[in-house]
């Protein structure tokens, strides 16, 4: 599943203008992990390695992605969807339901920005060899159905869009990879 660096967001989708994704676009995401351990984060990221440096997997801990608000540690990142979803049959279709318990191959999420009116995407979040607790539907939009996730990965890997650079985590061995 190796992707060129360019082509990660060849397959973003276009959203409404920045009115109607604020009143209307709501994509909500909580990744939850219980490895045991501490990561000390050096990434290479600019902006990114205090909020590395902060992750810590001694207890369980989550994350939460709103569109209407900010990703907690990753800057000028507004808007956030889910765009591609893998199970080991393939490709899964965004209006498809998943099972509580069943196993995603891959999970990417979109982090987007609005620059001079213009909504394009800033930071790539991949989730890789998670399992799924909960899963459904908030809401469903000409841009795509909105969901609501809470997975528990065993990779997660961040691409920045605009410096071309990535880094990630196996949560499994607490070691950075890739």
């Amino acid at each position: 599943m190796a992707k060129d660096i360019n082509d990660n967001f060849g397959t973003t989708p276009t959203l409404p203008d920045k009115d109607i994704v604020k009143s209307q676009y709501k994509c909500m995401a909580q990744i939850t992990t219980e490895a045991s351990g501490k990561i000390n984060g050096d990434s290479q990221v600019v902006g990114y390695e205090t909020w590395v440096e902060l992750v810590n997997y001694e207890q369980r801990m989550s994350r939460d992605f709103d569109a209407q608000n900010t990703l907690i540690g990753t800057p000028k990142c507004e808007y956030f969807r889910l765009t591609t979803l893998w199970t080991s049959g393939g490709m899964v279709p965004l209006v498809q339901s998943l099972f509580t318990g069943e196993k995603v191959v891959m999970a990417e999420i979109h982090c987007l920005k609005a620059m001079a009116g213009k909504i394009e995407p800033a930071l790539q979040i991949t989730l890789e060899n998670a399992i799924v607790l909960d899963n459904y539907i908030l809401y469903s939009h000409v841009a795509g159905p909105l969901l609501c996730m809470d997975i528990r990965p065993k990779i997660y890997r961040v691409l920045d869009n605009t410096k071309k650079q990535e880094f990630a985590y196996d949560l499994t061995k607490l070691m950075k990879v890739g």
